[in-house]
């Protein structure tokens, strides 16, 4: 944690670089933020902080914000469209589909990582986990057909960027 704390202090001078404030509440919302910057790229794990990758992912985490936005925005369009204006009845079909994160390191953060991913997009959510393989989500699907067809897809390319964003690769 002493790491921690003596990283977040030059990278709090960088925040108030950035941000042309150099007040108090500045400073202290800087100096958080480089808090939780540094422990998710696993000073807390006791790993070094590897500089060498901190560009590629923060350049993860700024496609993989994007990517969300318009998977959020895309699928909130699929949702009103599907339940709300164009039927008379609700075009829907759905179910339960069991999903592996892909992830061979089992890491639980990136289970938890790609679950909030699923279930922020409208039209699917993560009800659960396995009991004996927490590998396996289960999403429940408005459309399960459709929803089949992407989500191994959008997983995988998920876990490149959670894997870049949190230094693992």
């Amino acid at each position: 944690m002493n790491q921690v704390i003596l990283f977040a202090f030059p990278m709090t001078f960088v925040w108030l670089a950035l941000s042309d404030e150099w007040g108090v509440i500045s400073a202290l919302l800087g100096y958080a933020a480089s808090l939780g910057v540094l422990m998710l790229a696993g000073v807390q794990r006791g790993q070094p902080v590897r500089l060498a990758k901190l560009p590629g992912g923060v350049l993860a985490l700024v496609t993989y914000a994007i990517r969300l936005l318009i998977d959020i925005l895309l699928s909130g369009v699929d949702v009103a469209r599907r339940v709300l204006v164009l039927a008379p009845t609700p075009d829907i079909a759905p179910g339960i589909i069991a999903i592996d994160t892909q992830d061979p390191a089992d890491n639980a953060l990136i289970a938890a990582l790609s679950a909030h991913a699923i279930t922020i997009t409208p039209g699917q959510m993560v009800v659960d986990f396995g009991q004996q393989d927490e590998n396996l989500m289960y999403v429940h699907c408005l459309d399960v057909e459709a929803s089949r067809a992407t989500l191994a897809r959008d997983q995988s390319a998920r876990l490149k960027l959670f894997r870049r964003i949190l230094g693992y690769d």
